[in-house]
């Protein structure tokens, strides 16, 4: 609770409860596991987006990433797209974990602003094995995700 430089009155402002820290190691990864980095985007602003996921894995003692999104907003260039790829699977270079794991830390390091109000918030997820963390991002500017599909992917 803070004071109001008018008049005095007692505002109350909304505070965030800090949240657990993820933390993961690549030899962690075990064959069978899944390393899951999720997100909500609101490409349609108030009017909708989709979700998007990450799945990191071994196989055959290489790590492969495999994107999959769903369509995105209902929209003509969506529908006339034949190009559009909603699954891509790509075999991870060592570098890449690096990218990864500086993803997981500015996920840990957000803190979203509670007070501000966005008619397209989005939400991020990372899950392995029994752990679940997530956070929601009212004012929708937290772009790491899109920074990680697009390092992983790159065309």
């Amino acid at each position: 609770m803070t004071k109001s430089l008018l008049h005095g009155q007692e505002i109350h402002t909304l505070t965030e409860t800090p949240r657990p820290k993820f933390t993961f190691k690549f030899n962690q990864l075990k064959l069978n596991d899944t390393l899951i980095i999720s997100a909500t985007i609101m490409d349609c602003g108030e009017f909708g987006g989709h979700n998007e996921n990450i799945y990191i894995y071994i196989q055959d003692n290489k790590i492969f990433a495999k994107l999959k999104r769903d369509k995105l907003c209902d929209t003509e260039n969506v529908k006339n797209n034949p190009k559009a790829k909603f699954v891509e699977i790509v075999e991870l270079p060592t570098n890449s974990q690096n990218t990864i794991l500086n993803y997981i830390n500015k996920f840990n390091d957000f803190v979203p602003d509670p007070n501000i109000i966005s008619n397209a918030p989005t939400d991020f997820w990372i899950k392995f094995k029994n752990e679940n963390y997530d956070f929601h991002d009212q004012t929708g500017r937290w772009k790491e995700f899109l920074i990680i599909r697009n390092t992983l992917f790159a065309k």
